[in-house]
C-alpha cells in the first residue's frame, strides 16, 4: 500500500505529491509504478479504451484489475461494436455491473440490426444514461425508440446519423 504525502515547495508555492511505501512493505518485488498512488493511476487509465482497460491493463496484475474493472468513473462513455451472440453475455454481465454508471452509450455495430433479440437481451434499464448513439446502425424503427424511451429515462440526445432503413412513423 502506498501513502501519499502533499507538501508545498517554498520556492514558488507549488504542491508537489510525494509517495513512499508504507512501513513493513517488501521493496525487492516493487515497481516505479506501485508508488504512484490508485488516483493518478485511474487518471491515467482514463485515456484507455474500455477494450484496453478490460483486456489488456486489467491483466497486468490484482491491483491494476481493481483500479480498471472497478471505477465507475472509467466506465460513464461507453461504445459497443458487436452485437454477435459470442459477446452477449458478457456485454450482459457489462451491463448489470454498471448499467447505473453509464452516461454516454455508442453502438458502432455493422451488419446485424438493432431489432435483433442481441440488442434487447444486452440493454437493461440505463436509469442514467444522457447520450445515446446508434449512428450508421440498420433496423432502427419506432419499436426500438419506445424500447430506448422506456429503457433510459433520462435520455437527452439520440444519434441516429447516417443509420439505414430509419422508420419513425406506422405504415398504414
Amino acid at each position: 500500500m502506498i501513502d501519499p504525502e502533499l507538501a508545498r515547495d517554498k520556492s514558488d508555492d507549488r504542491l508537489i505529491a510525494t509517495v513512499t511505501p508504507v512501513a513493513g512493505e517488501d521493496d525487492r518485488n516493487t515497481s516505479p509504478i506501485d508508488y504512484l498512488p490508485d488516483c493518478l493511476l485511474i487518471r491515467i487509465f482514463a485515456f484507455a479504451t474500455q477494450r484496453t482497460l478490460a483486456l489488456e491493463l486489467a491483466l497486468v496484475c490484482r491491483r491494476w484489475n481493481e483500479i480498471a474493472m472497478n471505477n465507475a468513473i472509467l466506465w460513464h462513455d461507453v461504445e459497443v461494436h458487436t452485437l454477435d451472440p459470442l459477446h452477449i453475455a458478457p456485454l450482459r454481465r457489462f451491463f448489470d455491473r454498471w448499467s447505473t454508471n453509464v452516461r454516454e452509450l455508442s453502438f458502432r455495430v455493422r451488419g446485424e440490426p438493432l431489432g435483433s433479440p442481441s440488442f434487447y437481451a444486452v440493454l437493461p434499464r440505463l436509469a442514467a444514461l444522457s447520450r445515446l448513439s446508434v449512428a450508421f446502425c440498420e433496423g432502427i424503427d419506432v419499436s426500438i425508440i419506445d424500447f430506448l424511451a422506456d429503457q433510459c429515462p433520462q435520455l437527452r440526445s439520440l444519434n441516429v446519423e447516417g443509420a439505414k432503413e430509419v422508420c419513425l412513423a406506422h405504415e398504414s
